[in-house]
């Protein structure tokens, strides 16, 4: 890729185009990158340098995209970027053995030449026979390393098992990136089951990319064992207090909340939390985002006093680092507006949904799960306050992207049906909510327990209406 297209598409990304924030990436990139990158006051000309000094290093850009990330995954450009990198790949075989894509970060090679480094390359190249027709480059990059083997030349067939599962893994960022969350999971997990032994810190980033993906898929069984795999790794790689090893903690208390293991979820984001400060400070990004999780911990427990200044200290942190149209930032004015409806203060919570809808809007376009996710939630507004003409058609829409992002069995379709379903009970029209709240129970009933709070609600709400229905 042309080096200047490069740049005007890192600063289309709404980090880099912020200089605080592109401070923040500067400061996160390894220090042996970090400390030749020169300084311009231009911020086309400073970017410029970012990718110049990465560009001097194997694992450069791959650790800039990763950073990059953090702050932008869901934003249309680096979705872009993204995409485009991986376009360039696809096109120019010589690049298929650069790291390339978001989720890719800087390998440790270790060769250990024994039979049991043979055995490890060879299992690799087994698991590897799953290969799919239309992937020749990693078909081809594991037929080299077993050609390798055979030659003796251990560390070259190491290399090329690591380069194929960099190359599943750049798909699984492409799957994303078209939210297809479950064939993103299986990349970034085909990518982990190739990995040589001796690759522990790409293994365990593999295998949380597979947990984060097969989690916004709801595949809650199998984001599970990655997620905790995932920790284990890292706390054995990097040690218990390592922001890695935070990040692996807080996404298996997102998924413990998920499923209504609040009691689990809670120690795993206080840990996270501590962790974060202790490394960062108390005003970064990552900070924000601990103190996002645990206040959202709080409110879904009724605890509104506890969550209502965790709340704002994220929202604060995040305008301050972000500025105030950043997805971060409308994710935390969403969960305050929440704490408002549910506390009644309608006034308040109104005008933060509305800004946070109009920035998820302008971010992620009309059709991505967290506009569906405003939608709904502006709606229940508009629900509470018996407003029921204008509630409906934003429950309409939000159900439409649901159902076409995730299909029409998915937790957050569900709750779209609960959500219409009550309105059309709320009118009369039990008719209409009938059905609607059957397909929400049969979908909830797949991906939870009996005893989960979706669970449980969606079936008192049938079962009133069945009461009523019966009275008339």
């Amino acid at each position: 890729m042309d080096k200047t297209h490069l740049v005007e598409l890192l600063l289309e990304c709404p980090s880099m185009k912020d200089a605080e924030t592109r401070k923040t990436i500067m400061s996160q990139l390894p220090p042996h990158i970090h400390d030749v990158i020169k300084t311009s006051r231009n911020p086309k000309g400073q970017v410029l340098n970012i990718v110049n000094a990465c560009m001097n290093f194997e694992e450069g850009m791959s650790k800039l995209i990763e950073t990059i990330r953090f702050f932008d995954d869901k934003t249309i450009p680096f979705q872009t970027l993204v995409r485009q990198i991986n376009q360039e790949k696809s096109e120019n075989t010589e690049r298929q053995w650069q790291p390339i894509g978001g989720s890719l970060m800087q390998h440790r090679h270790i060769i250990i030449i024994s039979l049991l480094a043979l055995l490890i390359l060879f299992i690799g190249i087994a698991k590897a026979a799953t290969l799919n027709p239309e992937e020749p480059e990693v078909a081809q990059l594991v037929g080299q390393g077993k050609q390798a083997i055979e030659n003796g030349e251990f560390e070259q067939a190491n290399k090329r098992l690591v380069s194929a599962a960099e190359s599943l893994a750049a798909n699984g960022d492409l799957k994303l990136t078209q939210l297809a969350y479950q064939e993103a999971g299986e990349y970034y997990e085909r990518a982990a089951n190739l990995l040589p032994a001796g690759n522990d810190e790409a293994l365990a980033l593999y295998l949380n990319d597979a947990g984060f993906a097969f989690y916004y898929a709801a595949l809650y069984d199998q984001a599970k064992p990655l997620y905790e795999r995932a920790l284990a790794i890292r706390e054995k790689v990097f040690g218990k207090e390592h922001p890695d090893v935070a990040l692996s903690l807080n996404n298996l208390a997102v998924l413990h909340n998920s499923q209504g293991n609040y009691d689990q979820a809670k120690p795993l984001y206080k840990r996270a939390l501590v962790i974060f400060e202790k490394v960062h400070g108390k005003e970064h990004p990552l900070v924000a985002t601990s103190l996002n999780n645990l206040a959202e911990l709080h409110r879904v427990q009724g605890n509104y006093d506890q969550a209502k200044p965790l709340y704002e200290r994220a929202l604060a942190i995040w305008e301050k680092v972000h500025g105030k149209e950043h997805p971060d930032v409308a994710l935390s004015l969403n969960n305050l507006a929440e704490l408002h409806r549910v506390q009644g203060n309608y006034d308040q919570a109104k005008p933060l949904y509305e800004r946070t809808l109009a920035i998820w809007e302008k971010v992620h376009g009309k059709e991505h799960p967290l506009v569906a996710t405003g939608l709904n939630n502006l709606a229940v507004l508009h629900y509470s306050q018996g407003n029921y003409d204008q509630a409906k058609p934003l429950y309409e829409r939000a159900l439409a992207i649901d159902e076409k992002v995730y299909g029409k069995e998915h937790p957050d379709v569900a709750k779209d049906l609960n959500n219409l379903a009550l309105l059309h009970y709320s009118q009369g029209n039990y008719d209409q909510a009938k059905p609607l709240y059957e397909r929400a129970i049969k979908i909830a009933n797949q991906f939870f327990k009996p005893d989960h709070p979706d669970v449980r609600l969606y079936s008192e709400n049938y079962n009133i209406l069945l009461f009523k229905m019966a009275d008339q």
